[in-house]
């Protein structure tokens, strides 16, 4: 099991947003995956919660379930890393 979060830039579909997938560890053990998109022209300045496009993919048990759910997005599970690495807005 994944012992925190972690995340991947990936393609928004927008060019005027900036998108992550993200896989968390929840209280139950189980792994949500979702996608956050961020304004491009609000991620080098001050943004907030309200700024953040939220969107849950799916919740799986097993970590090899993680890697078909994101294999199907054309996302490579190997690319996911700390969330500073990537950006990632937390």
């Amino acid at each position: 099991m994944l012992r925190g979060l972690v995340s991947a830039r990936v393609d928004s579909g927008d060019p005027s947003y900036l998108s992550w997938i993200f896989v968390q560890v929840l209280n139950d053990d189980r792994l949500r995956i979702s996608k956050v998109s961020v304004p491009k022209s609000l991620v080098d300045g001050c943004f907030g919660e309200a700024d953040i496009s939220r969107e849950v993919i799916g919740v799986v048990s097993e970590i090899s379930e993680v890697d078909s759910l994101l294999s199907s997005l054309g996302v490579d599970p190997d690319s996911l890393e700390e969330p500073w690495k990537n950006e990632f807005p937390l």
